[in-house]
């Protein structure tokens, strides 16, 4: 498969990354191989956007101490039944969604070795999730982005304020929206982006 390809779709690309377990399994015995996963895998999941206030270590060790207790099939077993993402729910993984929509993964899942799956998780954790930030850029890599962006603030339990200020702080053609959220609204938001969307064509 060409990784290149993946990239090009990210639903696709998140697929075929989750799909590929089993696979990415055989590299954790073969340090060039797991550097070349990590390196994919750091794209990947800096493109598709997955983020939170809770630092993601955290909802690993949550992670693993759910597969501890009640196994990979108890992984299966949780996500079937209650059907939330990584992001809501720690204990069901960060494959949970390809789980629920996959039988045949779900199969194959569960029948992971369970400390060859820990160190998986582990490596994962730590080629991608290395920094309270978003995962996959460092702070070098956002300053050579010349692309404009709209940065509007959040400020809940997945959204903080103080990521935003980082992303204002990074990137070169920042335009941050400063107006807290108790001031957003269906009226305003949707204009400030029309607004920004008509200055980035002209």
């Amino acid at each position: 498969m060409n990784p290149a390809a993946w990239l090009d779709d990210k639903q696709h690309a998140m697929e075929q990354a989750l799909e590929g377990l089993v696979a990415v399994n055989s590299y954790t015995d073969n340090p060039e191989g797991g550097r070349k996963v990590a390196a994919l895998l750091r794209e990947l999941f800096a493109r598709s956007g997955l983020e939170g206030a809770v630092h993601p270590s955290q909802r690993f060790a949550d992670h693993l101490g759910f597969v501890a207790s009640d196994g990979l099939d108890g992984v299966v077993t949780l996500i079937k039944k209650d059907g939330k993402p990584f992001g809501a729910d720690p204990r069901g993984g960060p494959w949970a969604s390809v789980i629920r929509h996959d039988s045949t993964f779900a199969d194959s899942y569960a029948a992971l070795e369970p400390e060859r799956y820990r160190r998986i998780c582990e490596a994962m954790r730590d080629a991608l999730f290395d920094r309270d930030t978003a995962p996959g850029a460092e702070p070098e890599q956002l300053m050579r982005i010349e692309i404009p962006a709209l940065i509007v603030p959040g400020h809940d339990s997945s959204h903080a304020t103080s990521a935003a200020r980082y992303l204002e702080e990074c990137l070169p053609q920042a335009d941050y929206w400063d107006v807290p959220v108790e001031q957003q609204t269906e009226d305003n938001v949707p204009a400030r982006v029309v607004d920004f969307l008509s200055r980035v064509k002209s």
